[in-house]
């Protein structure tokens, strides 16, 4: 599968904006957290395909963890 120049670069942003996002939270009434890469994950799902999708959302978030 190849993919162009074009899809890499949104994968690369999509997974910054991952790990930018994973230190800001929104509490929550229930005693919970709302992170915002969730905000991220689900652009990236919309917006690449699912194998792009993947690697920027889990490369992301792992990043975002470290």
């Amino acid at each position: 599968m190849k993919f162009s120049v074009r899809q890499i670069t949104f994968t690369a942003v999509f997974a910054a904006l991952n790990v930018i996002l994973s230190s800001f939270s929104v509490p929550t009434p229930f005693g919970g957290h709302l992170y915002l890469t969730d905000i991220a994950v689900c652009l990236a799902g919309i917006t690449l395909n699912p194998v792009l999708a993947v690697i920027a959302g889990a490369g992301g978030a792992a990043l975002g963890d470290v």
